[in-house]
Order: C-alpha cells, then sequence, then structure tokens
C-alpha cells in the first residue's frame, strides 16, 4: 500500500521521546529491554519494521539482537558486523561513530559490504538508521523502514520529509542509548556484586578452614589450594621468610613435579620470591623470560605471582603462583591472593603459637617428671590441670591413674595437702605452711594464687634440708665452744701481762688495747653466728608488752660507752605517750643494739645519732638516723644478706663480720614488722623500723 508524502504524520520529536521513555524508561535488564526496544519503536513510528543492532562486547562490532515486523518480533542470534578489522570504514558506519543517523539504501547493498551479515535479514527497502550513544559511547544502532510513505522511491520523497524522519529516529535513538548505557551498567553492577559476593563466600569459608587448623602443613595446603583454585595458577609453593638471615625456604608446595626445595637449592636465591621478601612488595610477571632473577622450578611455567605475607609489617612468608600461559595473572587475583595471605599470616601466626605452646609444654612437662618437688597445678573449677610424678610418689597415688581433669577433694580428700589449699583458697592469698608426711618426712608447702590458672601448689621435702640445718647448728656450737676458750686464754695471759709489767710505755699499752678491742670483736663475731644459727633453727619468740620508752633507754645505755669512745652523741626522742609494743624484749632490744651499734661504727668522730619513734595506725616506727658515711644505691640493694659488707675506701678499717644487719631484718620479720632505709652517699643513713602495738 503507497502513501503520499502528504500523509506521513510528522510526528514532534519531544512527544516522540517521551512516549518511548514511557515505555523503556525504567527498565533496566537487558534482555527485557532488546525484546521491547523495537516494539516501542515501531508503535511510536508506525513503521513496519524495526531492528536493534547492539554493540557487543568485543570492541568495533555490532550485533542484531532482536527485529520486529508487521507485528512479529523475533530474536536472532550470531548475526553481526565487525568494522575493526579492516583499514577502510564504509560511511555508514563511520557516520554512526559520528552519532549521525543516515539513510541505507539496501536494494543497491554491495554483499562485500561489512553490513551484508546484518541486511540480509532485512527486508530490500530504504533503511532509516540512527546510532544510540550516550555519554559519546556507540551502545547500538536503531534500524527502521517501511515508514509511511516510506514505500515510495527516495527520489520521490522531499528533502524535508527524510531530514525530518532521521531527526525523529535520531530522537528516539538516544533514549534507547541511554537505557541500553543503563542496562549495561546495572549488568556490570550486578556482575561486580555477584563477584563480590562470590569472593566473600570463598574468603569466609577459607577463615573457616584456616581457623579450624592449628597444623602448619595445613594451614599451608590449605592457602595453596584456595590460591591455585581462584586464579587457575598451575603450580604454587609457599616459603617461610627467616628475618636474621634475610632467606627464603620452601615448606610446601602443589603441581611441580618436583619439590622446589629440592630445585632452589641448587641456586644462590630464591629468584623473584626472594625479591619480593626483602621488599615486601607483590609482583606479577607476565613472562617469566624477561626477569632475569627467575629461577625455573619448572621449565613448563611462563607467568608468575610471588606476594609477601605479613604480620604486623613484618614479612613472615612469601606465596608464589605460577602458570604455564603467558600473562596469565591480573591485578583482580592479586586482590583476592592478598586478602588470602592476609588471612594465612594470622593462621600461621597461630599454628606457630600453638607449636611453640605444645613444645613448651612438652618441654614443662619433662621439667615437671625430672624435678624432684611435689607440683600440682588447680584450676578456678578446682579440678586438677597438671600433677607431676613426684607429686603422685609423695601422694601415694596409682600411677597408671590419669588424675587431671578431677577435683582435688576426690584426689586428695585425706591429705593435709587439701587443709593447706583449702586455707589458702578462703583468704585468696599465698599461703607457706609445713606439713610431715609418714615418720620424720617434713614438707614445705606454698600454695600460689594465679589469676589466669587457678593455684599453684609446690611442696618441698625438708628432709635434707633439716639434716644440714643441724650439721650446721652442731658445726657453729662446736665451733663457738671451741673459740671461746682460746680466747679466754688469750685475754687471761693479757690481763697477767698487765698485772705484772705495770710500767709498760704508751706503746705496749696500745698494743694491749687492740689486743682487746681484737678479742671483743671476735667475741661478738661469735655471738652474732650463734644467733643466726638460733634465728635458721625457727626460734620461737616470747610475745608480750614492752614499754618503747624503756627499751630504747636500755639501748642507748648499752651502746654509750663505744660511742663516747668517738665523741660521738646519741640523741632520742620517744614521746611519753606512746603505746606499748608487742614482742619480745630480749629480742627487740638485741635488734635495736645492732642497729645503733652499725649506725656508730659507721658514723666519723664527733658525729651524732638521733633515735625518733611515732604511731601510724596499728604500729610504732622507730627511725634511726646518723649522720654517717651512707649507703650507695647499689649496696642498699644487698644491705641485709648475710655476710654482705659495704666495700670502700673509708669501711677498710673497720671491723665487721656483716652479719648484723641480717640478723636484724630476721628479728623485724619474727615480730611481722618491716624495715627498710634511706640513705645518700657522704649524708648519713636512716633506718625506719615498723613494728605492732600492744592490744589489751
Amino acid at each position: 500500500m503507497a502513501y503520499s508524502d502528504k500523509s506521513f504524520p510528522i510526528l514532534d520529536p519531544f512527544r516522540a521521546a517521551y512516549a518511548l521513555h514511557l515505555f523503556i524508561g525504567v527498565m533496566i535488564e537487558r534482555d527485557a529491554l532488546i525484546k521491547m526496544i523495537p516494539i516501542a519503536v515501531q508503535d511510536i513510528l508506525k513503521c513496519s519494521g524495526v531492528a536493534l543492532l547492539e554493540a557487543g562486547i568485543e570492541p568495533n562490532r555490532l550485533l542484531l539482537t532482536t527485529l520486529i515486523e508487521n507485528g512479529d518480533s523475533q530474536q536472532v542470534k550470531n548475526v553481526g558486523a565487525n568494522f575493526g578489522d579492516r583499514n577502510t570504514v564504509e560511511s555508514s558506519i563511520e557516520a554512526w561513530r559520528q552519532n549521525n543517523p543516515f539513510l541505507i539504501d539496501a536494494r543497491v547493498q554491495d554483499e562485500k559490504s561489512l553490513l551484508s551479515p546484518i541486511l540480509e535479514k532485512l527486508p530490500k527497502t530504504v533503511i532509516y538508521s540512527a546510532p544510540a550513544t550516550a555519554d559519546g559511547i556507540l551502545y547500538g544502532v536503531l534500524l527502521a523502514y517501511n515508514l509511511p510513505a516510506a514505500d515510495l522511491p527516495a527520489t520521490h520523497e522531499t528533502t524535508t520529509d527524510v531530514s525530518a524522519r532521521l531527526t525523529l529516529l535520531g530522537t528516539l535513538a538516544k533514549i534507547v542509548g541511554i537505557a541500553l548505557a543503563n542496562a549495561r551498567r546495572y549488568r556490570r553492577a550486578e556482575q561486580e556484586s555477584e563477584k563480590r559476593e562470590f569472593e566473600l563466600n570463598m574468603l569466609a569459608q577459607i577463615d573457616r578452614e584456616l581457623m579450624d587448623s592449628i597444623r602448619l602443613d595445613s594451614v599451608f595446603a590449605m592457602t595453596l589450594d584456595w590460591a591455585m583454585r581462584y586464579t587457575r595458577a598451575h603450580a604454587a609453593y609457599v616459603s617461610l621468610f627467616d628475618e636474621v638471615s634475610s632467606r627464603l625456604r620452601p615448606v610446601a608446595s602443589l603441581g611441580y613435579e618436583r619439590a622446589p626445595e629440592a630445585m632452589l637449592a641448587l641456586f644462590d636465591d630464591n629468584g623473584i620470591a626472594q625479591r619480593v621478601g626483602l621488599t615486601n612488595r607483590a609482583e606479577i610477571i607476565p613472562d617469566v623470560s624477561t626477569d632475569i632473577d627467575y629461577v625455573p622450578i619448572s621449565i613448563s611455567m611462563r607467568s608468575h605471582l610471588s606476594i609477601p605475607v605479613t604480620r604486623e609489617e613484618r614479612v613472615v612468608a612469601v606465596i608464589t603462583l605460577e602458570s604455564r600461559k603467558l600473562n596469565a595473572f591480573t591485578d583482580t587475583h592479586l586482590d583476592f591472593i592478598a586478602k588470602l595471605s592476609a588471612r594465612a599470616a594470622i593462621a600461621i601466626d597461630n599454628a606457630r603459637l600453638y607449636a611453640d605452646a605444645l613444645r613448651e609444654r612438652e618441654q614443662t612437662a619433662g621439667i615437671l617428671r625430672a624435678i624432684a618437688d611435689v607440683v600440682i597445678v588447680i584450676g578456678h573449677d578446682e579440678r586438677i590441670v597438671l600433677i607431676n610424678a613426684s607429686a603422685i610418689s609423695v601422694l601415694r597415688l596409682y600411677p597408671d591413674q590419669r588424675y587431671m581433669g578431677l577435683k582435688i577433694s576426690e584426689v586428695l580428700e585425706d591429705s593435709p595437702v587439701l587443709a593447706s589449699f583449702r586455707k589458702a583458697s578462703t583468704n585468696a592469698q599465698v599461703l607457706t605452711d609445713q606439713i610431715t608426711f609418714h615418720p620424720d618426712r617434713p614438707y614445705s608447702v606454698t600454695v600460689t594464687p594465679h589469676v589466669d590458672i587457678g593455684w599453684i601448689i609446690v611442696m618441698h621435702d625438708l628432709t635434707a634440708v633439716r639434716r644440714a640445718d643441724q650439721l650446721k647448728h652442731d658445726f657453729i656450737s662446736v665451733l663457738s665452744h671451741d673459740l671461746k676458750q682460746p680466747i679466754g686464754v688469750v685475754k687471761g695471759y693479757v690481763e697477767l701481762m698487765e698485772m705484772n709489767y705495770p710500767d709498760l710505755n704508751e706503746r705496749a699499752k696500745r698494743y694491749i688495747a687492740m689486743i682487746y678491742q681484737s678479742l671483743e670483736n671476735m667475741s661478738k663475731l661469735i655471738e652474732d653466728m650463734l644467733d643466726l644459727a638460733r634465728l635458721d633453727s625457727d626460734i620461737e619468740i616470747t610475745n608480750g608488752k614492752v614499754s618503747i620508752q624503756n627499751l630504747i633507754l636500755a639501748v642507748i645505755e648499752w651502746i654509750r660507752p663505744g660511742a663516747e669512745t668517738k665523741s660521738m652523741t646519741i640523741e632520742s626522742n620517744i614521746p611519753k605517750e606512746l603505746p606499748p609494743l608487742l614482742g619480745d624484749e630480749t629480742r627487740l632490744i638485741q635488734l635495736f643494739v645492732n642497729l645503733v651499734h652499725n649506725a656508730v661504727k659507721y658514723t666519723p668522730p664527733g658525729g651524732h645519732v638521733a633515735i625518733l619513734a611515732e604511731q601510724i595506725g596499728d604500729s610504732i616506727q622507730v627511725r634511726v638516723k646518723d649522720n654517717g658515711i651512707g649507703i650507695s644505691p647499689d649496696d642498699q640493694k644487698a644491705i641485709f644478706a648475710r655476710f654482705f659488707r659495704v666495700r670502700r675506701p673509708e669501711t677498710e678499717n673497720i671491723e665487721g663480720s656483716g652479719v648484723g644487719l641480717t640478723l636484724v631484718k630476721k628479728l623485724v620479720d619474727l615480730h611481722k614488722g618491716q624495715i627498710g632505709l634511706e640513705s645518700r652517699l657522704g649524708e648519713g643513713t636512716t633506718f625506719y623500723v615498723t613494728l605492732p602495738i600492744w592490744n589489751d
């Protein structure tokens, strides 16, 4: 049927665009969109046929995707035109590239034309075409034919009519271009979302598998398996990095005919992987033949990827992937392997910590098995966590029974150890006790609370210690007795010498005085040794009500003669209202005599010593202050150690055994008091002794 030019309704392009937008403006699914576009365009133009060419994924290729003619819609597959392979470009394709609509006369189309595969599917008539573009990108081409009056020869149509039709089709094509661009963006976003979801699911599964494994070989195997699965690599290996030697040591591999460690041992270094470990920077090598550092583990490999595995900015390992294909690895692969390596680093760390903990536990168990002391570890739930062989032997438990996990009350039901544990757990503090197993088998029991574990019970056999203490006590007793006798003899002969030779000169008298002084020092040393021996034998003190005023007065009277020989003054300031002390008066006098005697001994002639006292809460603090030579910070740390003496030029001529302050410390501890000091070289020393007061 023929139409006259005048009968063709030239639509308003804006109305046509609005009408098309109503059809396809909200569609974002590509498959539905390419079906709807020709239908909508045909309905608007009232033509008999519309075809849609869609730009393919490949560059410079158009595909005939949908064709509608006389209301009959069909999809066309595998029909397209590739216009990027030839040097010469047809005017029609060039016009599309320039975003210009134009006419195609299919009646005279050249068979060699790039568009001939597409035009063969269309009627041999005049076809109006317009490119569907968006943001300067060609997304497709809209073809329309048999428009009203379009069956007339082109020469019969006025230029105005043709131009109007092309303008109208061009306007519609722009709407189509925007719709196709949106659909492609949506599809790309959808694919990215699917890819991210797939990757997240994969990483979640990797997390589960890696975190469930505490063996290094399993962690390595899983890491390589996932890396190869994602990148489609043909082989992979992982190497541990030694920070000390800066060398890599391959520990696991997949896909190689020979183990990487065997091949890498033939070379001086580990090639690209070594470089990555040193620089802490991942590398993709598209062609390994171009890299001079490449070490061929397998001659069939063509491309390479190495990425460092870091923990707290330290390289702990390097993951290496290889492929038989050139340029096999992409930035996407690298990004995934980076995420995988981060997870592998945590898993490797956990596996190493577990291996270290297991090794330390085995070492600890070996040590505990070897030591003679009884060791029992109790959890917060009062169940046994650890018990060594000595404990099983001493407590007479069955050696073939497993006690870990059992309640301590079940295992040690009738044992005095349970009573000690109960006392310690009730007070929530360290308890030191002594118990006896079997006849004459004393043990020292220490129960120590531990925040993370619970309680640690250590029992030490005191039999040998008691025997040694007795031997020591016997030795000191015999020694002191044997020493006292010659001292008395020497002293007697010196006295006879003074009586028989009254006219001795001054030098002789000075020598005799020195003999007396040495004898006194020896006597004092013997007494101190006896006192220490008695204290080591755990002597008991008799606590009573002790007047602090009378105590200090007795001490001053005891020390005054020695102080006067050095022209020294001893002052005291003891308030009368101070309450009495709780303690053994004889031992307290001994304590302060040693302290004040020490102050006099280490203070130059003409100096002074002050004894001060004050009440602090439920205690009385006594301070013995001198202006002597002072004690250095290093010496202060060991001042109460047995036989320790300050070794300085100022002390070379001062006699002493180094047991006086040790005795003072033991006496303070026996009275449940505290002792401390403050001192500066050349400025003197102050000792602080805090003792409990008597409560009626």
